[in-house]
């Protein structure tokens, strides 16, 4: 989650329209976990990718559209079936998979997320589509005062202290949301969707990279904790705050998905 790419999703369905319509995995493999199964040890959540491979482990289908629709929490997606956030922590982790893909030389992000949607319809015979709906979201702001950071280059974060992330043990009430060096102010966006449960839409019109470092934050029930409320941390370390308003949303309706077809390609 920390390290997901993040980018918009309207300009993410105009270029898979233009990938063209056979293009597919060079070779493709999604398991799913029995139950009781599921990864041993420490391991990264989500789609990963390196050249020329694409992988996953013990994910639900739902994070594969995520990936292949590249869905930045901002847009919901309606109509999933129950099965598709499957955990792995459950006991029974069926509907929780495995993927391991190698994609043709040359490939970009977005054709490897139009060689996903691919995939998924063929395995799952997923068939989705976009809808635009008004509904309650809401919109990430600059501050009264003004935005608090300087522009920064990724490339040149210092790297991370071992053990210098997470929250101190004995504060229950520390919630983490981004991490750990420069990010785009969608990437905040994304957080804010996922801790708000409502869509939360980009307004600043701030462009590039900026050092937020780790986000962290007391929960609304915390009573004694060190760390500053959500509202606090975005209002003073950044300049940033959240309103609620209307308005028109993407949303990425599932018209269908069945149980996993077969495990090779």
């Amino acid at each position: 989650m920390l390290t997901a790419a993040i980018a918009a999703p309207f300009s993410a369905r105009s270029l898979f329209a233009q990938q063209p319509a056979k293009a597919q995995f060079d070779v493709a493999s999604i398991h799913e976990w029995g139950p009781g199964q599921g990864p041993t040890g420490g391991f990264t959540e989500g789609v990963l990718s390196s050249p020329g491979r694409l992988y996953a482990q013990c994910v639900p289908l739902a994070a594969l559209i995520s990936y292949a629709y590249h869905l930045t929490g901002s847009e919901p997606i309606d109509g999933l079936p129950s099965w598709a956030n499957a955990s792995c922590g459950a006991r029974d982790s069926r509907g929780a998979f495995t993927l391991e893909a190698r994609e043709p030389a040359g490939t970009s992000v977005d054709q490897s997320r139009a060689m996903m949607q691919r995939l998924l319809a063929d395995r799952f015979q997923l068939a989705a589509h976009w809808e635009t709906r008004q509904q309650p979201l809401f919109e990430l702001v600059i501050a009264p005062g003004g935005f608090k950071l300087r522009p920064s280059d990724p490339e040149k974060d210092p790297p991370v202290r071992p053990h210098s992330v997470g929250c101190p043990t004995n504060d229950p009430h520390c919630h983490i949301g981004l991490c750990c060096g420069s990010a785009e102010i969608s990437a905040v966006a994304w957080t804010l969707s996922l801790t708000l449960g409502r869509p939360v839409i980009d307004k600043t019109g701030l462009k590039g990279s900026y050092p937020f470092n780790l986000m962290r934050w007391a929960g609304d029930d915390a009573t004694a904790s060190p760390l500053p409320s959500l509202q606090s941390l975005l209002r003073d370390d950044y300049g940033l705050e959240y309103k609620a308003a209307n308005g028109p949303v993407p949303v990425l309706v599932v018209d269908h998905a069945s149980r996993l077809r077969s495990e090779s390609q």
